[in-house]
């Protein structure tokens, strides 16, 4: 999911020109595995900033894409999805009047949308190197996981990260990864001290700076038991 993200973050506007903006990775799971996907990329609190930007050629020595190019990107999602045996009602929503983006689809199993996430991965692949292959989530009997690995690409030491000017460090600091899981059985334990369980124990929420998670600091990473 990491890689999806990024793209789809890269796709919406160069990062570096947001002042602030929030990911949510929202799964409902069924008992039998299957289930549907929501990623919402919600950039409206730097709207103002984004449609300055939108008018310009470049920014910062960055090329900013056109609406069309973007448009055209995140149609390439949907479509890269559609084409996945088990993937169905997969749609995308591009709002540039508030700037949130999201994309959703419904799964027949974990492993479909894993290959999914690979499959828009590679497609999106702009680098000479391939495209690493890897699951995000697994469902097995009454444990479901989130995957989570730092590489290389992604974790920062804290000398690294001083490193980054002011305001790449601001908004990697303001920004937010959050994870929210639904089930229909009730929540028994969750692994990651972070995750706050629903009242109703069928829902947990996991919420994290993107500096956090850059530094190492914390994971989005959690086993969720029944």
């Amino acid at each position: 999911m990491k890689r999806l993200i990024r793209t789809l973050l890269v796709l919406c506007l160069p990062l570096l020109l947001t002042n602030c903006f929030e990911v949510t990775e929202a799964i409902n799971m069924k008992a039998d595995g299957s289930g549907d996907l929501l990623v919402t990329i919600d950039m409206s609190a730097s709207k103002d900033n984004l449609k300055a930007y939108l008018q310009m050629d470049k920014v910062q020595g960055m090329e900013v894409p056109s609406v069309t190019e973007m448009k055209k990107e995140v149609e390439t999602v949907r479509q890269t999805i559609s084409k996945i045996k088990g993937m169905s009602n997969v749609k995308t929503s591009t709002d540039f009047d508030e700037f949130v983006f999201t994309l959703s689809g419904d799964f027949d199993r974990v492993k479909t949308l894993n290959k999914a996430i690979n499959a828009v991965a590679d497609e999106l692949n702009r680098t000479p190197l391939p495209t690493l292959k890897k699951d995000n989530f697994k469902f097995k009997d009454n444990e479901f996981r989130r995957l989570f690995r730092y590489g290389p690409d992604l974790k920062l030491s804290k000398e690294e990260f001083e490193e980054l000017n002011f305001s790449a460090r601001y908004v990697m600091e303001t920004a937010k990864y959050v994870s929210v899981y639904r089930f229909q059985q009730p929540i028994k334990r969750v692994s990651n001290n972070k995750a706050q369980v629903s009242p109703s124990k069928k829902a947990v929420k996991l919420e994290n700076s993107i500096a956090e998670l850059i530094r190492g600091e914390s994971s989005i990473e959690n086993t969720i038991e029944f």
